[in-house]
């Protein structure tokens, strides 16, 4: 099981890419600033790609965790599709941590979990 200290990292840096993105996105010319869920989208596409495609954020590279299925595989697009949006219940979410549970609802509604890469 990941700790918390390992999922309070991956907040945090993660939400640093996120800001560094959305200001990057709108410093462009061309009007992103101008669409009220452009930040909503921007956030989506990060979990969900980064998740999808490497099983893990920039985020969980830095404590070398990734997104497996509660069966310990790679997850499917459901399991990250889930995750992704219940990422923006984040308030309940981040309640079920104070409550000393290792899981987040995200997790836990979505069928995956974090784990350690294997050191060889």
């Amino acid at each position: 099981m990941v700790s918390k200290n390992d999922r309070l990292v991956n907040y945090l840096v993660d939400t640093l890419v996120y800001s560094i993105l959305l200001s990057i996105f709108h410093a462009l010319p061309f009007g992103f600033k101008y669409y009220f869920f452009f930040p909503m989208l921007l956030f989506f596409l990060y979990y969900f790609g980064m998740e999808l495609l490497l099983q893990r954020t920039v985020g969980k590279f830095v404590t070398k965790t990734k997104v497996v299925s509660s069966k310990n595989k790679r997850p499917n697009i459901i399991h990250i599709f889930m995750r992704t949006i219940l990422r923006f219940f984040t308030p309940i979410d981040t309640f079920s941590y104070l409550t000393g549970k290792e899981q987040g609802i995200h997790d836990v509604l979505s069928h995956t979990r974090l784990t350690k890469l294997e050191t060889k």
